[in-house]
């Protein structure tokens, strides 16, 4: 019958558990932390409210992300929505997923100077200073995510990725060198 759905392959129905599990433990997760984060006076201080930014953007990605990778794996791993949101899918991904890189690295400064500068932190760490590090994050996200715009690499899905996602046509060294200097100050 033409246009029937046919039943997924074996390592698809692992993959469709396996992606199901890790979403609703995400989900769960996230939520959880974020209910505990916010209800729970005494974790109303600066680290916690960058792990609940980390925990609230985690948990959207989530809940955007993967029903579409869930879709294509189901569908034999291919894209049947149409191109834009394809794009739009591709952009939330890599925005989500910088945003995460960022945040942990704000994250391990702000501890270090915590440990390292804590009269200074302790004067300088207070709720505002939070919002602007975390304002900082989502502006260089969206910077790194933004780059097809400019035909700088293409949003497009990859097959043997399940999903919309950035391919990178000019500038893989680009996204290495941004994590290595990461790392480098992190050292």
């Amino acid at each position: 019958v033409s246009g029937a759905l046919s039943l997924p392959s074996a390592s698809a129905y692992v993959k469709l558990v396996l992606l199901g599990l890790i979403m609703c433990v995400s989900l769960a997760g996230n939520a959880i932390l974020s209910l505990l984060v916010l209800k729970e006076r005494a974790l109303h201080k600066a680290p916690y409210y960058f792990l609940l930014d980390l925990c609230l953007a985690d948990g959207i990605r989530s809940a955007i992300c993967f029903p579409f990778v869930l879709a294509s794996v189901r569908h034999g791993s291919s894209w049947t929505f149409s191109a834009l949101s394809c794009k739009i899918v591709a952009f939330m991904a890599v925005l989500f997923c910088f945003h995460a890189a960022f945040m942990l690295f704000c994250i391990s400064v702000t501890r270090y100077m915590a440990i390292a500068h804590h009269r200074f932190y302790a004067k300088r760490m207070t709720l505002w200073t939070c919002a602007a590090v975390i304002c900082m994050a989502w502006t260089l996200s969206v910077a790194m995510a933004f780059p097809p715009v400019f035909d700088v690499g293409t949003y497009k899905f990859i097959r043997e990725e399940d999903q919309c996602i950035f391919e990178h046509r000019y500038f893989k060294a680009n996204d290495t060198l941004g994590f290595m200097l990461m790392l480098a100050v992190l050292m």
